[in-house]
């Protein structure tokens, strides 16, 4: 078939992924029921994707419901197999919140080279609001591959008809404005706080209500579950074109070309921020292993493919990889870090 997907994780579980083909996934669901009675103990080193043509992607939430991580699984793994670096690519969700998919990929795919977690600066945040014992530093860097921008929408039927309407209203009566959004931590936690701190307010007096992976987080918005929502400009896009939800503002540096959104900036308040996604690797691969998976996602966005997928999503490319990643993941954990505590957010 032209894509494998299956829903990942027993009893909210990491997936140990199959090596390929229908026996694989057989012996792969045993292996699970048997795991649950077992102490789980470190993957062994496994072959690499350059021995194997192999290669599975994991999201670490979401479930298969259609969030951004997903969609940028999905089109590394189009981009992948279009391009011919990749046979079959396997993609995996953890049916879970991110932070159960996150530690237990860091404790169970240890040494795993033919295994890449799609994620981004998002889990840095994770992982300080909800005290993981892991960081993004304990994973290995492969490549960032995107940056998105953040939109902020309300109900197309919300008595909100403007950012400075919403504002005014958190500065009156903070605990009657609530948003949707991502994780706890997530880079739309931090715009809410944002925005709290732009009206002279604590973060945690805005309620704030997290999705698994943002799914579902526009739907609720747009039935009125919560005052605003704040996501991804792929999440939020189609709710605003199908006429269900109202943009205000994106955070973006300057307006979009064919987005009809208009930035932070004209409403007179200092906020961008971009979400930037990439795939990391387990702990524990070696150097060599961790080069060979830089060059395969060097040689995915140089691709046709990669660069439609670019212009389909208004994602802008953002490619780093190496000790740069490295470096830049350092930099970028330790501002969220900073971040969360000045807005107030924990």
């Amino acid at each position: 078939m032209n894509r494998r997907r299956f829903i990942a994780g027993v009893a909210g579980g990491l997936v140990a992924l199959p090596a390929a083909g229908p026996a694989g996934l057989v012996a792969w669901a045993q292996a699970q029921t048997q795991a649950q009675t077992q102490p789980s103990t470190p993957a062994p080193p496994q072959s690499s994707a350059r021995e194997t043509g192999s290669l599975a992607l994991f999201v670490p939430a979401g479930g298969g419901g259609g969030g951004g991580l997903e969609r940028l699984a999905q089109a590394i793994d189009m981009s992948l197999r279009e391009a011919g670096l990749v046979a079959d690519p396997v993609t995996a969700y953890h049916p879970g919140n991110a932070a159960g998919g996150f530690v237990q990929f860091v404790d169970r795919e240890r040494g795993r080279t033919d295994l890449l977690m799609v994620c981004g600066i998002g889990m840095a945040g994770v992982a300080v609001m909800q005290h993981l014992p892991v960081n993004l530093s304990d994973l290995t860097p492969i490549a960032c591959l995107i940056t998105e921008n953040l939109v902020l929408a309300v109900s197309v039927d919300s008595p909100f008809r403007s950012l400075g309407d919403l504002l005014s209203a958190m500065r009156q009566q903070p605990e009657a404005v609530s948003f949707v959004g991502s994780s706890l931590g997530s880079t739309d936690h931090l715009l809410v706080g944002m925005l709290a701190r732009h009206v002279g307010i604590s973060g945690r007096l805005v309620g704030y209500h997290p999705y698994v992976g943002g799914v579902g987080a526009a739907d609720a918005a747009a039935r009125g579950a919560a005052v605003g929502v704040v996501g991804s400009l792929g999440d939020i896009l189609p709710e605003v074109n199908v006429g269900r939800l109202r943009a205000l503002a994106i955070s973006s540096s300057q307006r979009l070309p064919g987005v009809a959104v208009p930035t932070f900036a004209e409403h007179g308040v200092d906020i961008r921020l971009a979400n930037w996604r990439g795939v990391f690797a387990p702990p524990g691969i070696g150097a060599d292993s961790q080069a060979d998976l830089v060059r395969l996602m060097e040689r995915m966005v140089a691709g046709p493919a990669w660069r439609a997928k670019l212009f389909q999503y208004n994602w802008q490319s953002s490619l780093r990889t190496g000790e740069d990643f490295a470096r830049f993941v350092r930099e970028e954990s330790d501002r969220v870090r900073s971040q969360i505590s000045a807005l107030g957010l924990i």
